[in-house]
């Protein structure tokens, strides 16, 4: 390895455990993982990271999805689409099959196997990546491109907590680098993964019951944003804003605000500085 290798290596090394303290000072476990993740995000300039619940079948290696929640800085004009890919069927997608079959021969043969990183060119090639229905379909309508996933397994068998790694099209593909600067992250991120499958449901599918309008004055009132700050960003009177608030407040039974923002950090849902961190 020369001097440049080692410097890059050390640097990453110094970003990891920059992002091991920052997480550990968050009280709430999911948040830990949204603020770790994100990090991680940096590190490896990804576009997205989800993280994701799923149930392995050990014999198969058929995968069950069960939940997941979005780690990264997203801009406005772009949660709705993220929103919209948490709640499609991933079981469609290649890779997280074929990431499936090859976690449980994996561990079939090492038991005591406590992280798994593939990237997508690892399992799945060009020809049957770009040529699925999921890719065409699904991550094209988001503009993402090079994938990695990697997973922890929890106290509960079968049962894998991981990440999902993305890059925008027109972006290089995952290195076997970056593949080890995650593994190295997630064996020290194991008891944050481990807070996640304990501590409740993600966002991804609850904010995918609401409409488009309903999302966007979530954001807004996450935000901290008053009505009329609200009306002019969508164009609706404070009148209208007000309306609408109390309606959906009626929906997700509570009685206001305050109570909204609890609901939505304990579903994984969190705003700071007018950036959703979901």
């Amino acid at each position: 390895m020369g001097q440049d290798a080692v410097a890059m290596d050390q640097q990453s090394v110094v970003a990891i455990v920059r992002a091991m303290g920052i997480a550990a000072v968050v009280a709430a476990p999911r948040r830990r993982v949204v603020v770790a993740l994100t990090e991680l995000c940096r590190i490896l300039g990804c576009d997205l990271i989800t993280a994701a619940q799923s149930r392995i079948d050990s014999a198969t290696g058929r995968t069950h999805f069960e939940e997941m929640l979005l780690c990264g800085d997203l801009a406005d004009d772009r949660k709705d689409e993220v929103i919209a890919y948490l709640g499609t069927d991933h079981t469609a997608d290649p890779f997280y099959a074929a990431f499936g079959v090859a976690t449980a021969k994996l561990v079939t043969e090492r038991p005591e196997t406590q992280v798994v990183v593939f990237r997508r060119q690892d399992l799945v090639d060009d020809k049957a990546w770009y040529s699925s229905e999921h890719y065409q379909h699904t991550r094209s309508s988001i503009g993402v491109d090079a994938a990695m996933y990697a997973g922890v397994p929890t106290r509960q068998r079968g049962v894998w907590v991981g990440a999902g790694f993305h890059r925008r099209r027109g972006r290089p593909n995952f290195t076997e680098t970056d593949a080890a600067i995650v593994q190295i992250f997630l064996l020290g991120a194991k008891p944050l993964f481990d807070a996640f499958h304990t501590s409740g449901k993600s966002a991804g599918p609850f904010l995918a019951t609401f409409t488009a309008r309903q999302r966007e004055l979530i954001y807004a009132l996450l935000a901290g944003y008053t009505s009329k700050e609200i009306a002019a960003r969508t164009g609706l009177t404070p009148n209208s804003v007000n309306t609408y608030c109390k309606r959906l407040y009626r929906q997700v039974g509570v009685s206001g605000r305050g109570e909204l923002v609890r609901l939505c950090n304990e579903r994984g849902v969190f705003l700071s500085g007018g950036v959703g961190e979901v």
